[in-house]
């Protein structure tokens, strides 16, 4: 499945939805189950991709790094493009009346497309550098910063945050 048909939905498709009426606009919120675990499943292959940076810079082999952390950031990307579209704005209608899950969802939400600008400017650094002693001492510091962040958010959004998204 594409990711525009897995993202608004295909017309044949059965599926248990519940409507979030939106605060604002015309089109409803649906409630996907199968959401939170296509989530989990982007934490996986983001884990691996970012692993398979780490294991290539471990093997001094550059050339190919810049492929990886481009893959990352589309990766990365994409993932905060359906947690945008559809948990936060269900969650955020669904906890409309409820001020401080709201404040922590606004919050969670604000940081993580903080840390998705974080990996775009990565990227922008490292997609087509060559790689000197000073570049190289440098991304192994911006790495090791990335993979510390992804893991508290991965460790976090699975154990607190993806809790709320209940029918």
């Amino acid at each position: 499945m594409s990711i525009f048909s897995w993202l608004f939905g295909k017309k044949d498709e059965v599926q248990q939805e519940t409507i979030i009426e939106p605060t604002t606009g015309n089109n409803p919120i649906r409630f996907r189950p199968e959401l939170v675990e296509k989530l989990i499943n982007d934490h996986r292959e983001i884990v691996v991709i970012y692993s398979e940076m780490n294991d290539l810079f471990a093997k001094k082999d550059y050339g190919q790094i810049g492929l990886k952390v481009n893959e990352f950031k589309r990766k990365l990307q994409g993932h905060v493009i359906v947690e945008n579209v559809q948990f936060y704005t269900y969650l955020e209608n669904k906890l409309r009346h409820d001020p401080t899950n709201l404040e922590f969802i606004r919050d969670v939400r604000k940081e993580m497309n903080g840390i998705a600008h974080a990996v775009v400017q990565f990227a922008r650094k490292y997609e087509k550098v060559g790689f000197s002693a000073q570049v190289i001492e440098e991304f192994s510091k911006d790495l090791a910063g990335i993979g510390d962040v992804l893991t508290q958010r991965v460790e976090m959004e699975e154990s607190q945050l993806y809790s709320l998204y209940e029918q």
